[in-house]
């Protein structure tokens, strides 16, 4: 599990203070960091296991973006999308590289959600 340091965009619903709070001119060294830490992490992988990566960013760079440039990186990656396959997943949820997106307006009749964003990649074996 790598709940890697972000820059907190999906926690905006619970602290609307957020925009203000933060300028973004720290958002780039942040997701360097990710794709060093995914790199680290996929290092010392087992072939065969998997890795949950996870940002509570709104961010595609932090999310999206992150995994598609890890998918070129690492030949022996995948995305297992069979890991979202649970009661409670909205289909509509899960991102063109087979992550999931949660947004601040979903379940609004429940009092929506922080954002996040989360991908169980799989090593080859």
């Amino acid at each position: 599990m790598l709940d890697a340091p972000c820059s907190a965009t999906g926690t905006i619903r619970r602290h609307p203070d957020l925009p203000h709070a933060k300028d973004g001119s720290e958002f780039g060294e942040l997701i360097e960091l990710q794709a060093e830490l995914i790199d680290h992490a996929w290092s010392l992988l087992n072939p065969g296991g998997r890795l949950v990566f996870c940002t509570c960013s709104l961010l595609p760079d932090e999310g999206e973006v992150q995994v598609d440039e890890a998918l070129e990186r690492h030949s022996d990656m995948s995305v297992d999308q069979s890991a979202l396959s649970v009661p409670g997943i909205d289909p509509s949820w899960i991102s063109s590289e087979g992550g999931l997106r949660l947004r601040p307006d979903y379940w609004a009749d429940l009092g929506g959600m922080d954002g996040f964003y989360i991908a169980c990649l799989r090593k080859a074996d």
